[in-house]
């Protein structure tokens, strides 16, 4: 009998930074499958915890995601008893498998095989239940219906209003958090991750205390449901206006790209997402689309889009503009591995830390500039085509909350490696784009991304790709 794996034993991310081979996955895959019997058998989560801690969430993705339905169906039904002994892991792991259904079917077929009742009953400690918005989802998926996001807050029922703020609260967390790393003992944010907490904390500062009936805030969160129509069929979200109708033609686009995902998009970190058809605040009025805050936005102006220079000829601005945006929203626990793809690197003040060693290196003014060459450890890299903000927007509708960065300063943006390939210009502006690019050809066009961008085609096959 096989010995088990002590606890914080297993495969070094840091140190091996490739896409595991099929025969490494396959011993991946053997190893959880012995450490998952062991811990049902046993009763105790803690060596499938040390198999995901030792690993990392790509390793263990990809062990899940190559399951079969019935295996991921009895990996569920087993970890849900131990919800109670183990809360956080037992929870993190039924969600990863959930989320790592090959697409909408496959995720439905396993709630059904699950039970809607077995997965309604894991609650939290004060009586929550855990699993409500991949219900939803799954009766969604098998419907084919569309899905709605927040709850409206009643001014007159207190526990909708802040049923509401703390959905809203758990969006703006992870957008404040969404590329916080450490890789010594100094972080590495992303810059829009700086202006994204002045938001989480003026709302964290104020959602307990102000009056509902007069504040903008009460506003703010009323406007994610309150100012539109839900379509049935898509989910989207359409403002009611002469010139926002959308055609047939027009929702069916939508409908193909939002269907082709697999479920972990449509989940923003346990939140639903919701995609909205609207006209385009002011800094947007060139751009097709936005992802801000777990919504999708849609421009107007995507009619007029030229294709070949707006989006790829072999698709539609429709089509093209709603995978695009979806794809801001996946997998954000891989996006440290894909990141070491391009050689990301985060500069703040003139200021970066090395990504292996944690050396700190200091960049004169004069050499940071877009498409400027930095050599780093004997590493060429080129400045990115990217601008920090004076202030942050958060937009629905006609409605737009402004934050103020108190903290804008000069030499603040990214660094790429010079040899590094991209599927496209706009995917160098920094790694949100980059992964979101690369996602949406390789849902698109995966014969052209083989090509143009191998490496980045081979890590988005191991998260999306058919199971061989």
């Amino acid at each position: 009998m096989t010995n088990l794996p002590p606890p914080g034993s297993g495969h070094n991310q840091d140190s091996n930074n490739s896409i595991p081979s099929p025969f490494e996955l396959n011993n991946y895959q053997n190893k959880f499958l012995f450490v998952a019997e062991q811990a049902f058998n046993t009763g105790s989560l803690e060596y499938l915890e040390a198999f995901s801690q030792s690993n990392g969430q790509f390793i263990l993705h990809g062990v899940i995601r190559r399951l079969d339905t019935n295996q991921k169906v009895e990996l569920i039904k087993k970890t849900l008893p131990l919800i109670k002994s183990n809360h956080s892991f037992a929870v993190n792991l039924i969600e990863k498998t959930l989320d790592a259904s090959i697409n909408m079917l496959e995720f439905s077929e396993v709630v059904q095989a699950v039970g809607y009742e077995l997965l309604a009953t894991a609650t939290t400690p004060s009586g929550k239940a855990i699993f409500s918005e991949r219900i939803i989802i799954a009766q969604c998926a098998q419907d084919l219906k569309g899905i709605e996001f927040l709850i409206t807050p009643n001014k007159d029922d207190i526990n909708t209003q802040y049923e509401a703020l703390e959905k809203l609260d758990l969006i703006l967390r992870h957008n404040a958090s969404l590329f916080e790393s450490t890789y010594t003992e100094e972080p590495i944010t992303h810059p829009m991750a700086i202006n994204a907490q002045l938001l989480l904390s003026a709302f964290q500062e104020s959602k307990y205390i102000f009056d509902f009936a007069n504040d903008d805030l009460y506003d703010f969160v009323l406007g994610w449901n309150e100012k539109v129509t839900i379509h049935a069929a898509t989910g989207l979200g359409i403002y009611d206006k002469e010139d926002l109708k959308l055609n047939a033609t027009e929702l069916q686009q939508v409908r193909e790209a939002i269907f082709r995902f697999p479920p972990s998009i449509i989940l923003f970190r346990g939140v639903l997402l919701r995609i909205d058809f609207s006209h385009a605040v002011d800094e947007d009025k060139s751009a097709l689309g936005a992802f801000n805050l777990g919504r999708i936005f849609l421009y107007s102006q995507i009619r007029n889009a030229l294709p070949g220079i707006d989006f790829p000829q072999n698709s539609t601005a429709m089509h093209y503009t709603t995978v695009h945006e979806c794809a801001h929203s996946c997998h954000t626990y891989c996006m440290e591995d894909f990141r070491k793809l391009s050689g990301w690197v985060a500069v703040r003040n003139y200021t970066l830390y090395h990504p292996i060693s944690g050396e700190q290196f200091i960049i004169k003014p004069d050499d940071f500039k877009r498409g400027s060459k930095i050599t780093i450890d004997g590493e060429v890299y080129t400045v990115a085509d990217y601008e920090e903000p004076s202030e942050y927007s958060f937009s629905f509708g006609d409605d737009t909350i402004n934050i103020e960065n108190p903290d804008v300063i000069t030499g603040c943006g990214w660094i790429y490696k010079s040899d590094s390939r991209f599927i496209s210009e706009y995917a160098k502006i920094d790694p949100l784009e980059d992964y979101a690019e690369s996602l949406t050809h390789f849902l698109l066009m995966p014969n052209y991304m083989k090509v143009q961008a191998p490496i980045k085609y081979d890590f988005m096959n191991y998260l999306y790709g058919k199971i061989i």
